[in-house]
């Protein structure tokens, strides 16, 4: 194995790529939780750079890769709760009974006290 890519030289740049994905995200604990998937995929990787100063842009473009990924997947998790939960705020009949009670009352009163 290429000495730059032991465990060692990998966490040594764990900050800095939780600080961009955390910055991708939103939110700096999941910027960690990317960082340590970057270092992971870079020690089971196929390909990795041949030169030690190539490291760092490698990590950092496995970690943006991988945090717009997961931006993507929160997105879309959020898209489908809010569309399951949708459902769950629509009004039941008795409510919507109600607001046409009521609304037919409003009405009345309005119609009663602009006749005096």
């Amino acid at each position: 194995m290429d000495p730059s890519l032991r465990l060692d030289n990998l966490t040594r740049h764990t900050q800095g790529l939780a600080r961009l994905a955390g910055a991708i995200l939103g939110d700096p604990d999941g910027g960690e939780d990317v960082a340590q998937e970057a270092v992971i995929r870079a020690l089971r990787a196929d390909r990795r750079p041949s030169r030690t100063e190539e490291l760092r842009p490698w990590l950092r473009t496995i970690t943006r890769r991988l945090a717009l990924n997961e931006r993507a997947a929160r997105r879309s998790r959020t898209d489908r709760e809010r569309a399951r939960s949708g459902a769950d705020l629509a009004p039941s009949t008795d409510e919507i009974v109600a607001r046409a009670e009521t609304a037919e009352r409003l009405h009345a009163v309005e119609g009663g006290g602009g006749a005096r």
